[in-house]
């Protein structure tokens, strides 16, 4: 629903999803869905909103072992701190998203990290930079390059 423009009722699907998994005392998957919602919070610029959901993402993770997002967790930490022009802090995540994808071996995640990243540096006139970071990403996706996150991260490298 989000990434087909309706942010209400997507966020109000997430944010009831969260509900009613706290009512079941489920914690599985909890840090994930909180850095969804923190996404969408961050795209519709709640940003206070989405610092609270990416902290509690943080705490239940801790909590229960649950890193398997961390990358994501990372990059979408990223995002937030770059719209806030918190550029230094944020190319620190942005490495962060990066590295806890590669030793996960979670390539996908790479990928959409690096293309965060990429749009980072050439938006700080760093192409050289981007273009290795993407290009290296690129590299190692050998299936899904149909999927939008594929195309986008291609289309930037092209333009690079």
């Amino acid at each position: 629903m989000l990434d087909l423009g309706d942010t209400s009722r997507g966020l109000r699907v997430l944010e009831e999803g969260l509900a009613a998994q706290t009512i079941t005392r489920s914690a599985l998957l909890r840090p994930y869905y909180f850095v969804l919602l923190a996404g969408a919070l961050l795209a519709v610029r709640e940003f206070s909103r989405a610092q609270r959901a990416l902290d509690d993402a943080r705490a239940v993770a801790i909590a229960t072992s649950q890193n398997a997002y961390a990358a994501e967790h990372a990059r979408v930490q990223a995002e937030l701190l770059r719209v806030q022009g918190r550029g230094p802090e944020a190319e620190c995540f942005y490495v962060d998203a990066i590295t806890a994808a590669r030793v996960q071996g979670a390539l996908w995640l790479e990928l959409r990290a690096g293309r965060a990243f990429a749009e980072f540096l050439t938006a700080d006139g760093r192409i050289d930079e981007a273009r290795r970071v993407l290009a290296e990403a690129l590299a190692k996706v050998r299936e899904g390059q149909t999927t939008p996150d594929y195309v986008k991260a291609e289309a930037l490298l092209a333009t690079l």
